[in-house]
C-alpha cells in the first residue's frame, strides 16, 4: 500500500524500535518492537507506545512478554468476544525498571544473549525431532517389510 507523504502523515511514520500495540483482537496488547526496513506508518488500530521517562524501548518489549506483564494484561482488558486494550489500560500496567540507562542497557544485553541461546536450543530441539521422525519411519518400514 502506497501512502502519500504530507506533514500531516510524518506523526503516524516509523522509525527504528518505535514499540507498537494491538488495542484489539486476538492479538490486543501485543507488542511489536519496530525494524525499519522500509518506510511504514501504524494504523488506528495500532497504538504507538512513548514513554515520558528514559526507558528503552526494547527493554518494555521484553517486559511485554513476560507473565507478570500478561496477568496484568489479561485484568485490564475489557470485552470477551473481541478483547480490547486501550490507551487507559496501557497507562495502568505496572514496570519497573532500573532509572540508570546503563543497567538497562545491560539487561537488555544479557536478554539479547539470552534469546540468541533459546533460539539455537530450539533449533537443535527441531533437529531432533525431524531425525527421530526419520528414524520412526524408517524402523516402521523395516517392521513391515519384515525386515526387524
Amino acid at each position: 500500500m502506497y501512502v502519500d507523504y504530507s506533514i500531516d502523515s510524518e506523526k503516524y511514520l516509523l522509525h527504528e524500535d518505535n514499540l507498537l500495540m494491538a488495542r484489539t483482537g486476538a492479538t490486543y496488547a501485543k507488542v511489536l518492537l519496530y525494524k525499519d526496513l522500509e518506510k511504514s506508518v501504524f494504523a488506528s488500530y495500532l497504538i504507538r507506545i512513548n514513554f515520558r521517562e528514559k526507558i528503552i524501548n526494547k527493554l518494555y518489549w521484553y517486559f511485554s512478554k513476560s507473565t507478570l506483564y500478561w496477568n496484568q494484561a489479561n485484568k485490564l482488558s475489557s470485552g470477551s468476544a473481541q478483547p480490547q486494550f486501550n490507551g487507559n489500560a496501557l497507562k495502568q500496567l505496572k514496570f519497573n525498571y532500573p532509572n540508570s540507562i546503563d543497567e538497562q542497557k545491560s539487561i537488555v544485553a544479557k536478554l539479547d544473549e539470552l534469546s540468541a541461546e533459546t533460539k539455537q536450543l530450539e533449533k537443535i530441539y527441531r533437529q531432533k525431532i525431524a531425525d527421530f521422525e526419520e528414524l520412526k519411519k524408517s524402523i516402521l518400514n523395516k517392521a513391515f517389510e519384515g525386515e526387524l
